[in-house]
């Protein structure tokens, strides 16, 4: 029986702006400086984050930065997802635990919003998303109608590295504590990405990019002022040794407003020279060879080793592809994956145990998977295949494979590879006269059964040293010959032929065991010590002689060693006897078991 309905609260929304918060305008980082950038990162390190969060968000407003961090995350947003029951627990209540879920994310009106929003932890480090409940009444359903995004600076983080809503201080006086406000576990989504590990000031992409950020940033600005002074042409002019001084003046006023819309009129006498520009059309500065420098650097931060970072020398599309497989695809992956875990442990496990009085007992948690660019290259190399087999099985199998070879993203595919592994059947011969329906079956290839049997009668390993045991035993008369052929064909499935194949002479008179070799004299001469611990034999009785079994027969050399009593003889091995051949014992000895 469903458990009763637990009323749950809403918690209103706690994040909502303020007025003071809406007229604040964020710092200015058009003239940043290097102590001005140490000075936001020693506060970033004691937990303050006001300023870090306005700069990354200044500072992905970069031509550059804002393409890398596109790509980053729209490969990730884009990405088809699937909700899967939790592998462990009860897996009927985990099927309907998943498509519940399923029916609770397509309530959420702004969910492709979210996803961009909450992957920008990559580039910041921590995504802050305030949910928005709402109760369905006639279903009796609590879900979240909407999840908004929540600017960065107005967090901070407290003594035990968690985010609390600071609002620049006044929430520490509304609350009473100086970090903040306690966040609300069912109202937020708080998605982190680490790039490292450690604390979360050092975590995202943008803390291992802004130094080199701020020097490309610099030197585009030196590149800019460069080429302002000596990348137009210079303009001067010369006078007669007695000109005024006003008239110098006036000239050079007249020289410093000339540019390429306007016009002059000198008189007889004067003279303008123009000087080519020293930064001639086609050369590099040292400005531009370290922006460029720096760009791929910065792409190699946030992409691996990718067309961005690490051109190929041809521009070949297959070294493009096998670059972005190597190093860029795992990122993608790993940053999917994340975003799933963060929905496992928030928003899913608040919308089971809100809604827990749907099922018998509370289920387990649904998994959300994302489809990445790992599984894209396995469909693509996937159809590709069965592409491939529907061509050959409709007779196209020979203009598909005419061609020069083709290739796949994440891999090639050779055609006659696949037509080795896959071939064509032949052709059927026109000429050949209809089969009869009524005519009986075609007898089977005799070499066929032969084959299939020899499979199913090999033996492992384990098999096979258990079955020398047997024959061992046999050997030094633990176990009687008749017994034995028994145990043979019952144990491993073998006739009675094939078993006594195996057991050879074993166990019959023609059969002469090989005596164990005497042991050496110890050093010195003299007879070999006894063992402290083994009892004399009986007078007028000698211990038997250790068996001997044929190499042929026999995976391992060692012999077990046998203690002889006047009442039995005890084997002494590591292996325990099974139930069939303890019975078979006790019937030839009859001794009770």
């Amino acid at each position: 029986m469903a458990a009763s309905l637990t009323a749950f609260p809403i918690i209103e929304r706690r994040a909502l702006l303020g007025s003071s918060e809406r007229q604040r305008l964020p710092g200015a980082y058009g003239d940043l400086t290097a102590q001005r950038l140490t000075s936001i990162l020693l506060q970033l390190q004691r937990g303050e984050v006001e300023h870090w969060a306005e700069l990354v968000s200044h500072a992905l407003k970069d031509d550059l930065l804002i393409h890398l961090y596109t790509t980053r995350i729209t490969r990730v947003a884009q990405a088809d997802y699937q909700i899967v029951p939790n592998e462990f627990g009860d897996q009927r209540l985990a099927r309907e635990a998943a498509t519940f879920i399923e029916e609770c994310l397509g309530r959420i009106t702004n969910w492709d919003q979210f996803v961009r929003n909450a992957l920008h932890a990559i580039a910041l480090g921590y995504s802050p998303n305030e949910i928005e409940w709402d109760r369905d009444g006639m279903s009796r359903t609590t879900y979240a109608r909407a999840i908004h995004y929540i600017n960065p600076n107005r967090f901070r983080y407290d003594d035990q590295w968690k985010l609390r809503l600071y609002d620049h201080g006044l929430r520490a006086i509304s609350s009473g504590n100086m970090y903040g406000e306690v966040l609300y576990p069912p109202n937020w989504i708080v998605h982190q990405h680490n790039e490292l590990a450690g604390d979360p000031c050092d975590a995202g992409l943008m803390r291992m990019s802004i130094w080199r950020w701020l020097f490309r940033r610099w030197a585009d600005t030196f590149w800019i002022q460069n080429l302002e002074k000596y990348g137009a042409p210079f303009i001067s002019a010369e006078v007669q040794p007695n000109t005024p001084e006003a008239v110098r003046q006036q000239i050079k006023a007249a020289i410093v407003d000339l540019g390429i819309d306007r016009a002059a009129v000198m008189e007889a006498g004067g003279k303008l020279t123009v000087t080519p520009p020293a930064m001639g059309t086609g050369t590099a500065s040292q400005h531009e060879l370290y922006m460029d420098f720096a760009a791929r650097s910065l792409g190699s931060t946030w992409l691996g080793a990718s067309d961005v970072s690490m051109p190929g020398e041809n521009g070949s599309q297959a070294a493009v592809s096998g670059r972005i497989s190597a190093t860029t695809d795992p990122r993608m992956v790993t940053d999917g994956s994340n975003f799933c875990g963060t929905l496992h442990r928030t928003l899913f496990y608040w919308l089971i145990h809100f809604n827990r009085h749907k099922f018998d007992q509370l289920p387990p948690i649904p998994k959300m998977r994302m489809k990445t660019a790992s599984d894209e290259q396995k469909t693509d190399v996937q159809d590709l295949a069965e592409q491939n087999a529907q061509d050959r099985a409709s007779g196209n199998g020979a203009a598909a494979t005419s061609g020069a070879p083709y290739e796949v993203r994440g891999g090639s595919a050779s055609p006659g590879l696949e037509d080795a592994l896959n071939p064509a059947p032949a052709p059927a011969d026109p000429n050949a006269p209809p089969a009869d329906p009524n005519a009986p079956p075609a007898p089977a290839d005799p070499s066929a059964p032969a084959e299939v049997k020899k499979q199913e009668t090999a033996l492992n390993g384990a098999q096979v040293t258990s079955l020398v045991d047997v024959l061992k035993e046999v050997a030094i008369g633990g176990l009687p010959r008749e017994s034995a052929a028994v145990l043979i064909q019952v144990a491993y499935n073998l006739d009675a032929t094939t078993a006594e194949q195996l057991l050879g002479t074993i166990g019959t008179a023609a059969f002469t065991p090989t005596p164990e070799p005497a042991a050496a004299p110890p050093f010195g001469g003299g007879p070999p010590k006894q063992q402290a611990d083994a009892p004399p034999p009986p007078p007028g009785d000698a211990p038997p002689a250790a068996a001997s079994i044929p190499k042929d027969q026999s995976r391992t050399t060692q012999v077990r060693q046998t203690v002889t009593t006047p009442a039995q003889t005890s084997l002494t091995s590591s292996r325990s006897t099974g139930p069939l051949e303890t019975v078979l014992r006790a019937k030839w000895d009859g001794r009770p078991r």
